[in-house]
C-alpha cells in the first residue's frame, strides 16, 4: 500500500499508511462497533472519525485485499477462478502480483463473486491524519 501511495503521488516518500474505512459495507461509512470481528473479544479499541480528501487517499476493495494478504491470484469471477484451479501452472509470481493491482479498480469483478458495487467494503489508506481533520473519537471494548 505504501508503494502504491507513492506511485500515485499521494505521498512523496514511502511511509506506513494509516488504514481507514471509506465505505464499511457500501451503505455505511463507519463500522457498527456493537458487532464482533473488529478486534479480539474484550480488547480495547479506538475508532477515530475524520474528514479527508479522496485525492489524498488510496482506495481499494477490502474483500479483494485478502488475495494480496494470502498471496492468491485475484480472479474477476468464478469462471476465471475455475480456470486457474484447473491450470495452476499458468500462474507464476509475476502474474499473481500483477492481478493485485485490480483491488484499486473499485468496479473490478463480477457481482456474483464480489457483490453489488453499492455494497462493497472500501478501505482507504492515508499517509497521515491531522488533528484538525478529527471530528469524533470513540473508545470501545470489542465484542
Amino acid at each position: 500500500m505504501a508503494e502504491k501511495m507513492q506511485e500515485k503521488g499521494i505521498t512523496r516518500k514511502r511511509t506506513y499508511p494509516v488504514w481507514a474505512w471509506y465505505a464499511y459495507d457500501g451503505k455505511r461509512k463507519k463500522p457498527d462497533l456493537r458487532c464482533s470481528g473488529h478486534l479480539p473479544r474484550g480488547s480495547k479499541g479506538v475508532c477515530i472519525a475524520f474528514d479527508g480528501c479522496e485525492n489524498e487517499a488510496l482506495l481499494s476493495n477490502f474483500d479483494q485485499w485478502h488475495a494480496v494478504l494470502n498471496d492468491w491470484y485475484l480472479c474477476r469471477d468464478d469462471k476465471e477462478d475455475a480456470h486457474f484451479e484447473k491450470h495452476p501452472q499458468r500462474l507464476n509470481k509475476a502474474v499473481v502480483r500483477k492481478s493485485w493491482d485490480k483491488i484499486f479498480d473499485l468496479t473490478f469483478g463480477s457481482v456474483d463473486l464480489w457483490g453489488p458495487m453499492n455494497e462493497r467494503p472500501i478501505q482507504a489508506c492515508v499517509p497521515i491524519i491531522y488533528n484538525h481533520q478529527i471530528h469524533n473519537v470513540i473508545r470501545f471494548i470489542a465484542r
